[in-house]
């Protein structure tokens, strides 16, 4: 290994440190911007050294970047338009455990149609205020939420981007992500049940909390209809030659359009902070700094063709989705060995998925998570999510490598 190449090792560790973290002291870490400095400062370690061609930056799927700004501003436009109106009241009138747990699936069900990065970006933010109101201690309950984002985003390929690249690999359909992971899903929300009953046993409600503010539903029938056209479109898609990322993109573009009347200048700030740039900076940043992965890692070493059993390649697909991020991870093996990655497609799925939420870094809808909650005055670091998020994702990572080997 060159200076370059050790410098860009460097460079990549310290990164994933930084996220990881989240924080400096007192000082809160912008984890976009983290990626991104990361990724620039790797291209400009490795260009001049001959480690990686300056043309690397072709290397970012434009398609994935399409799909989370689009589904990022429809997502933004449904909290908007009062599509969850009611929910949050609803669920305050019941136990804290059942409130919790509702709530967890309303986050699996919107990351299967809406992506898990933006299903957390919105409904982190919109659920917290009611988890406050139960007297549910929030860090647990944000980790809980990215756990359930993670599952629930198995069940659709564009439930996150890991899957839309396997997906358009192995050319699976959403029927295909339905009859794989529909029983991991269900397994996984089973356990979810049983952390929600652990912490509402431990809820102590405030004496004086207000009641979380509510949106009044303007314009929810187009917005449905929109969210509909997208999945209309990210079925029929492969077949008509469309992409997710324009799917999502066109979608987001007619909900604005015919909301605005309605909504007026409302939705021209829910588009525009829906389209968190924290969001996609992290994901530019990640593409660059893993774009010359094999000039330092030993991936380009890694025999796939030898993980013969479950248990070896579940091992190493969560060891590398928490090392690199379960999207490098996957993109890295499509580029390994197509043919066997092509093969276990569906249990990379689940195992790069649900291993990759095991680790506060290892999902970019785990980081988000911790952001919006930090922006709420929740803090989630490292060690906690740990603690809390294995136990409950376990069984379900282990049933799903099992079911989909």
């Amino acid at each position: 290994m060159d200076l370059a190449q050790a410098l860009a090792g460097a460079v990549f560790a310290a990164t994933f440190l930084l996220l990881a973290l989240g924080r400096i002291g007192r000082l809160p870490v912008p984890r976009g911007w983290s990626a991104l400095a990361g990724g620039v400062l790797t291209y400009a370690i490795l260009v001049p050294s001959g480690d990686m061609d300056w043309r690397a930056w072709r290397l970012i799927d434009w398609q994935v970047i399409a799909l989370l700004a689009g589904l990022l501003v429809l997502a933004g436009l449904a909290e908007t338009a009062g599509l969850f109106a009611g929910i949050r009241r609803r669920l305050l009138r019941l136990g804290p455990a059942t409130a919790l747990w509702l709530a967890l699936a309303l986050v699996a069900v919107t990351s299967a149609l809406m992506l898990n990065d933006a299903a957390v970006v919105v409904l982190v933010p919109f659920l917290l205020p009611m988890v406050t109101a139960l007297g549910i201690p929030p860090a647990p309950a944000v980790t809980l939420i990215a756990v359930a984002a993670n599952a629930g985003s198995l069940l659709t390929p564009f439930g996150n981007p890991q899957n839309a690249a396997l997906a358009a690999h192995a050319d699976l359909g959403v029927l295909d992500f339905l009859m794989s992971q529909g029983l991991v899903v269900t397994v996984a929300l089973a356990t979810l049940a049983l952390a929600c009953g652990r912490l509402g046993r431990n809820a102590a409600p405030p004496p004086e909390a207000a009641p979380p503010p509510h949106a009044v539903p303007r314009g929810r029938p187009w917005l449905l209809l929109c969210v509909a056209l997208f999945l209309a479109g990210a079925a029929l898609g492969p077949s008509l030659g469309l992409g997710l990322g324009t799917a999502a993109v066109a979608a987001a573009v007619l909900a604005y359009g015919g909301l605005r009347p309605t909504l007026g200048r409302d939705a021209d700030r829910a588009a525009w902070k829906a389209l968190d740039w924290n969001v996609i900076l992290l994901f530019l940043g990640l593409y660059l700094l893993t774009a010359r992965l094999g000039a330092w890692f030993p991936v380009d070493r890694l025999p796939l063709a030898s993980l013969q059993d479950p248990l070896s390649a579940g091992a190493v697909t969560s060891l590398l989705s928490n090392v690199v991020g379960n999207v490098p991870a996957m993109l890295a093996f499509i580029g390994l060995d197509p043919v066997w990655t092509r093969l276990h497609a569906a249990f990379l799925v689940t195992v790069s998925t649900l291993g990759g939420a095991l680790l506060l870094t290892g999902s970019a809808a785990s980081l988000l998570a911790a952001d919006q909650a930090r922006r709420m005055g929740v803090e989630v670091r490292f060690w906690p999510f740990l603690k809390e998020a294995v136990p409950w994702t376990l069984p379900a990572l282990l049933f799903g490598a099992w079911l989909n080997w």
